[in-house]
């Protein structure tokens, strides 16, 4: 009986593989198959961070799997982080008897963990690269269970080394083509982009010697709407530039040097805010309610904080349930002006919280990675500034971007 349930979990796995690309289904399903396989109850799958030497839980089922999604343990810590330097599975039916058992899970979802098994995940050189770990099966985990589950984890390390280096190819691919792109356009924009500039100066010349004629309010009334419908072109197109430098800036690590302004932030939130109003509104039907303090104004680059603030409101919008409301405030607060997104979506844990604040890739979706907020610390940073939030679990989440007015 042991032997079929070892085989039909192999079959299981190897025919999801077979059929999926997608490497968070693959992950999620492998996960299903190995708590079927043992007769599990829950089980996670922990990711390894090298720069940060972390465990990160990424695929998680059971009960509470939202409250574990993007927590994090040292990679020396606990159960975890012994099968982890060790590259050796080890069954725990009595967790507490063991003194490499941390109770801080058990804390954060306040339940007891009766048993479990932990299995590393390795690539076929020895590379362990995440651990996977199951728990609370109703009798004990048997050695059985144990070469079960090497198996399973051996063929997730395979799709997980798979997905890896496929990613890194379309990073590569991205990252060349944006280079492209980027050149492509602004050969294409930079004549438009010129001759709208000389466009501008020839009207303001016209501009001010009609002002001392007699009967010219038509002709500058015609000249002032050309200059109002070409300003947001000039605009659009050096922004579409610095839009595609700077997505290949982010896939290369790197941070632009922020081109410094002086600039109202209601007018450069009010700018995002009108180019994703009504696609994210009738998407999501979400609220958006804006909220500006008159005259405030700060020294930053328009473009990268208005990026910045673009990725909360969109994040906001996805977190925030239907019939929800996001609002956007700009004010000034002392020598700062501030950027503040809030939302009463469902709220964020403590620990996927700060580890957004500190910049880290993070998502509350499965498997997501979560690059849009990890972008806005970076680009606040840039500029010298604050990036704080605040999260309750079931009424919402508010980020705000602090900026030196000067």
């Amino acid at each position: 009986m042991s032997q079929n349930r070892f085989l039909d979990a192999v079959h299981l796995v190897a025919r999801l593989l077979s059929t999926t690309t997608d490497i968070q289904e693959a992950m999620r399903g492998i996960l299903e198959a190995a708590m079927q396989a043992v007769g599990a109850t829950g089980g996670s799958i922990l990711r390894h961070e090298p720069r940060s030497k972390e465990l990160r839980f990424r695929y998680v089922i059971g009960p509470k799997a939202m409250l574990l999604m993007g927590f994090s343990l040292r990679d020396d810590q606990g159960i975890v982080g012994t099968v982890f330097q060790t590259n050796r599975g080890q069954i725990d039916n009595n967790p507490d008897a063991n003194p490499a058992h941390d109770d801080e899970i058990d804390e954060l979802l306040k339940q007891e963990t009766r048993n479990l098994v932990t299995v590393p995940i390795a690539y076929p050189g020895g590379v362990v690269v995440g651990v996977m770990q199951l728990v609370n099966k109703p009798s004990d985990f048997t050695d059985e269970d144990l070469t079960t589950l090497d198996v399973i984890a051996s063929i997730a390390a395979m799709s997980i080394e798979r997905a890896d280096l496929a990613e890194q190819g379309r990073r590569t691919a991205v990252v060349d083509y944006l280079g492209d792109m980027a050149h492509d356009i602004r050969d294409k924009v930079t004549p438009i982009s010129s001759g709208i500039e000389l466009l501008d100066v020839v009207l303001q010349e016209h501009f001010e010697k009609l002002r001392s004629q007699p009967n010219s309010d038509e002709y500058l009334g015609a000249i002032q709407s050309i200059a109002e419908v070409m300003e947001p072109i000039k605009t659009g197109s050096h922004d579409l530039i610095r839009y595609v430098s700077f997505l290949s800036d982010m896939l290369n690590d790197q941070m632009p040097t922020p081109q410094l302004g002086e600039h109202l932030l209601s007018a450069v939130a009010d700018y995002q805010l009108d180019r994703i109003q009504a696609r994210m509104v009738d998407q999501y039907e979400v609220k958006l309610v804006r909220e500006h303090e008159p005259g405030v104004k700060a020294t930053f680059d328009r473009f990268m904080i208005g990026r910045a603030l673009r990725n909360l409101v969109e994040n906001a919008f996805h977190e925030t349930p239907e019939g929800g409301t996001v609002k956007v405030h700009t004010y000034g607060q002392g020598d700062r002006a501030v950027f503040e997104v809030a939302d009463t979506g469902r709220g964020i844990t403590e620990h996927v919280l700060k580890s957004l604040l500190r910049g880290e890739p993070m998502s509350t979706r499965m498997g997501r990675v979560g690059l849009g907020v990890a972008i806005v610390k970076k680009v606040v940073d840039a500029h010298r500034g604050e990036f704080e939030g605040e999260s309750t679990m079931g009424k919402g989440t508010t980020f705000r971007i602090r900026l030196p007015m000067r």
